[in-house]
């Protein structure tokens, strides 16, 4: 019977392995005296620049707050806490003209004059003419009322005078005539169109007898403009 060999039991007592070292950590860059100060004067006037900004604007509103109390008694009566009634009369916002007939209604050359009681906005009335001073797309209308004589022809023309052209342009006219019409018979002629003018261009109306135009009718004889 062979002897039986003793267990062999073999210990390694190697160190444990370290883990690599970590790199160093970077260093943070400390700010120079000089950039700390540039910074703190742009911070400066940047908040100075907002604050100036901020007076400005408040100087700017209480300006225009003053202002309008001083133009419209409405708007200063209601910061004033007091009840007034507004002004009806309402500016308007585009040129306009609207002419009635005068006494002296025309100049002898059968161009109407009107009354001294025109309504004018952005348009000037100068020895029967409407001139204009904008540029643009203009209404005109006129109405006209004749007492009619016995086989007469009553003619009513709008005219337009510039500068472009040397003799007035015809823009609208109408030929009125009754046949049967007597003595006293009342004839209505009405013109209406819209049309291009330019600063300093004026029109005016014309009629071939201005002694059958009635006077005493102004609401019936008017001449009139409005911007577009």
């Amino acid at each position: 019977m062979s002897k039986p060999y003793p267990s062999v039991f073999v210990v390694d007592n190697c160190p444990p392995v370290q883990p690599p070292p970590l790199p160093p950590k970077p260093r943070r860059k400390k700010d120079s005296p000089v950039v700390q100060t540039v910074l703190i004067l742009l911070v400066g006037l940047a908040l100075c620049g907002m604050t100036a900004e901020a007076c400005f604007i408040l100087h700017l509103y209480n300006m225009a707050e003053a202002t309008m109390a001083t133009r419209d008694p409405v708007i200063s009566a209601q910061m004033l806490d007091k009840t007034v009634q507004p002004d009806p009369a309402i500016p308007p916002s585009k040129p306009l003209a609207h002419v009635t007939i005068g006494p002296d209604r025309t100049r002898g050359d059968g161009v109407l004059r009107w009354a001294d009681n025109s309504i004018l906005f952005g348009v000037t009335y100068e020895d029967g003419q409407l001139v204009f001073q904008k540029e643009g797309y203009y209404s005109v209308y006129s109405k006209i009322c004749f007492t009619a004589e016995h086989h007469s022809i009553s003619l009513h023309s709008v005219f337009k005078r510039t500068q472009r052209y040397p003799k007035p342009i015809p823009l609208m006219q109408d030929r009125t005539r009754n046949p049967k019409a007597t003595q006293g018979t009342i004839l209505n002629s009405y013109l209406a169109g819209v049309f291009h003018f330019f600063p300093t261009e004026s029109i005016f109306v014309k009629v071939n007898n201005h002694t059958s135009v009635m006077l005493s009718n102004s609401e019936e004889n008017y001449f009139g403009v409005y911007m577009l």
